[in-house]
């Protein structure tokens, strides 16, 4: 199994690594779930779409007054397994 981080760089090769990946039968799990759907296997991570709501909650206390410095840093709520049905027939 290979790991791709979330990179820029990286995700704009997505469709070589896809091919590199099926030639070779390895794995890819992806940094981000965007990679899943262009040639990663799978990725258990951040709904980013999600993570903006919690941070809009976030804001929204700041905006009402709370001081930035007494809210507590928070991980993401949900974490997602997303999976590449077309890849997992190709490996």
């Amino acid at each position: 199994m290979v790991f791709v981080p979330t990179d820029n760089i990286i995700s704009s090769t997505m469709e070589t690594v896809k091919q590199v990946s099926i030639k070779h039968k390895v794995p890819v799990f992806g940094g981000s779930t965007e990679m899943i759907a262009v040639g990663g296997l799978y990725n258990y991570g951040t709904n980013y779409e999600e993570l903006g709501r919690q941070t809009a909650r976030m804001l929204i206390r700041v905006l009402k007054g709370e001081e930035p410095e007494n809210i507590a840093v928070e991980l993401p709520e949900k974490l997602e397994l997303h999976t590449n049905q077309e890849m997992a027939d190709a490996l």
